[in-house]
């Protein structure tokens, strides 16, 4: 039979098209059939025509499903540039948003101060919570202890035996040393130190203040006079009483009650050694100690009612040790804390309420904060960042307060200009921050502890006002 042209030439197109497999497709070998029954069992009606099963006319040993290595390696050059593109979008998208800001979605967004977007997109802080530095914490009130502006400066903090504040601090735009306390219900003032000469100031370094038994507070500053001098102040009934410690000395600075309860003063003798004045019946006089001489870089003094006086300090040899004076001896005691201990020019000292003794410090690159702790007998050190990223530094005006279970230290964040607290369990080990807030650059940030085991914090805002926080 022969074909029409149009069916020949659609079986001479499915023939072409079937001799890519083992079996033939001819003319001849082809009957026509309406459906598959018409045709042999390996046979099927294709396009009218019986033609072979193609299944069957296959080769078992040939893989037709293996895939082709250059499209895949095509397929894979599409993702690299797919990927490229979303890389290259992403930065687009984060370039989008103003210095500070990081994309959240499609918001920019501060993920050190956003509660919505707190250190990350994925973290929101809860309703008693606020943004600070990145981390959520819980929110509590900033007081402005003094309104006017440029006040606040060296500020020191103590607490008295109610747990109120008591804080010491320079008022640049009057060049005054001022006084402030919260008696619980209303904060009182007054003007401890007014400079000698009006126009220079009256501060130079940090004050300080501890309060004595009976809550009487006692502050020591160096006058920056032509010549720097220390001075030492007590609070009496009539107002303040200010006397000078020697005629010539500048910092660094400490205040404690000392032996006998006699006010202690520790400073650096002018081109000389470091020196150790206590008060007898109206006059300072010198007092030996192991922590003298020319080979002593750093020294920070303080005491209570079991050791009275303890003294840390750093020798030219890099070592770090403990002098504490024992009044059943009476003698010192010494100890090597560290050695070949490279730091920057800072040291810090605390009594627990038990009397145990623990020191901070801050590594060279004042990027770490350095903890030394006792227990007994025996020493523990710790060490962790200033603050929230490597980057940042701390300054050198350190403050220090412990219990017998936590440790508490005050940093100003000079990178930044923050006020930063953080918090050292002592069982644990563990680091907490309990506060960073923005803060005026020339701050410094005072740091104590009540019975409850509150931190009270003192600092500069940023508008150059002093501020003061109790801690949760």
């Amino acid at each position: 039979m022969l074909l029409s042209s149009p069916l020949r030439a659609l079986h001479l197109c499915l023939c072409l098209a079937m001799a890519l497999s083992a079996a033939g497709c001819t003319t001849e070998n082809s009957r026509a059939c309406e459906v598959d029954t018409n045709c042999f069992v390996d046979e099927q009606c294709v396009a009218g025509y019986c033609q072979r099963n193609i299944e069957d006319t296959e080769d078992p040993d040939t893989d037709i499903d293996q895939p082709d290595v250059t499209d895949a390696d095509d397929a894979d050059d599409a993702d690299d540039a797919d990927d490229a593109d979303d890389a290259d979008d992403a930065d687009d998208a984060d370039n989008a948003c103003a210095p500070g800001l990081s994309l959240c979605g499609t918001t920019c967004v501060d993920l050190q101060q956003g509660p919505n977007f707190c250190g990350d997109c994925q973290t929101s802080c809860s309703g008693d919570e606020s943004c600070v530095g990145g981390s959520c914490a819980p929110v509590f009130d900033v007081i402005t202890v003094d309104q006017e502006s440029e006040t606040g400066f060296f500020n020191d903090l103590a607490l008295d035996s109610q747990g109120n504040p008591h804080i010491i601090y320079y008022a640049e735009t009057s060049n005054e040393l001022r006084y402030a306390t919260f008696d619980g219900n209303d904060w009182h003032y007054s003007v401890a130190a007014l400079p000698p000469v009006p126009s220079i100031p009256v501060l130079a370094i940090p004050a300080h203040i501890y309060l004595d038994a009976d809550n009487i507070p006692h502050i020591a500053y160096i006058q920056a006079t032509g010549t720097p001098t220390p001075v030492y102040g007590t609070r009496t009934p009539e107002g303040w009483e200010l006397e000078e410690v020697y005629f010539a000395g500048d910092g660094p600075l400490g205040l404690t009650p000392g032996i006998d309860g006699r006010p202690t003063i520790s400073f650096q003798l002018i081109l000389e050694s470091p020196a150790l004045y206590s008060r007898h019946a109206g006059d300072w006089l010198s007092e030996d100690s192991p922590a003298s001489g020319s080979t002593i870089t750093l020294r920070a003094i303080a005491g209570d009612a079991i050791t009275p006086l303890a003294i840390a300090y750093k020798n030219t040899g890099n070592d770090l040790l403990l002098a504490t004076y024992d009044p059943t001896s009476p003698d010192w005691q010494q100890s090597t804390i560290a050695s070949d201990l490279s730091t920057a020019s800072t040291l810090a000292l605390t009594l627990s309420p038990s009397s145990s003794p623990a020191l901070a410090t801050l590594n060279a690159a004042q990027s770490e904060l350095l903890v030394f702790r006792r227990d007994g007998n025996a020493w523990s050190d710790e060490s962790h960042p200033v603050g929230p990223t490597n980057a940042d530094t701390a300054s050198t005006r350190l403050s220090l307060a412990s219990t017998d279970t936590t440790l508490v230290a005050g940093l100003h964040i000079s990178t930044t200009h923050h006020a930063r607290v953080l918090q050292l369990n002592a069982s644990s080990s563990n680091w907490q921050r309990l506060l960073h807030a923005p803060a005026h650059a020339d701050s410094n940030t005072s740091v104590a502890i009540d019975a409850q085991g509150r931190t009270h914090v003192t600092f500069v805002n940023p508008e150059g006002q002093l501020s003061y926080v109790r801690l949760p």
